[in-house]
Order: structure tokens, then C-alpha cells, then sequence
């Protein structure tokens, strides 16, 4: 019984990373206009796509924050933090 906890909390670190890692990757690298095209409904406002990549990367820093400074993190889901702010960096 106490592994289904730990698996449910990977499932759920290994979803945020796919998630964040492509916003912060292509923010690294300075190609995030290039890498994240923007996708918008047809009746979105107008000007949507000009502020859609600011939005990714300031939902994907609120989300992901906690994550971040959350201290005793062990195994895989350190790592993935480890890999994840390296990567960025």
C-alpha cells in the first residue's frame, strides 16, 4: 500500500516536468517565440498572441515554485528537479 502513494506523486512530477520543461527550456535559450507557437481560439481578443508566451512562463514558474524550494526531495524526484534547473540554467 505505501508505494501507491509514490507512484501517484512520480505520475505527477514526471506530468509537471513535460509541462514546464519545454516553456523554461525554450526560455533558456532564447527561442521561445520559435519553439512555442502560439495556438488561439477564434474568437480569442486580438492581441492574445502577443502576451501568450509571457503567460506560459508565468503559469509554469507560479505552478511549478513550490516544487522548487521544497526541501528533502529524494531519488527520482530529486533528480528531476536537478535535471530540470540545470538544464535551464
Amino acid at each position: 500500500m505505501h508505494n501507491a502513494p509514490d507512484k501517484t506523486r512520480l505520475y505527477w512530477v514526471n506530468t509537471l516536468h513535460r509541462v514546464v520543461h519545454p516553456v523554461f527550456r525554450a526560455l533558456a535559450r532564447q527561442t521561445l517565440h520559435a519553439d512555442l507557437p502560439v495556438e488561439t481560439a477564434p474568437d480569442a481578443y486580438d492581441q492574445r498572441e502577443d502576451f501568450t508566451h509571457l503567460e506560459a512562463v508565468g503559469r509554469a514558474l507560479c505552478g511549478i515554485t513550490p516544487w522548487l524550494v521544497c526541501s528533502g526531495l529524494t531519488g527520482e524526484e530529486a533528480d528531476r528537479r536537478e535535471a530540470l534547473l540545470a538544464d535551464v540554467a
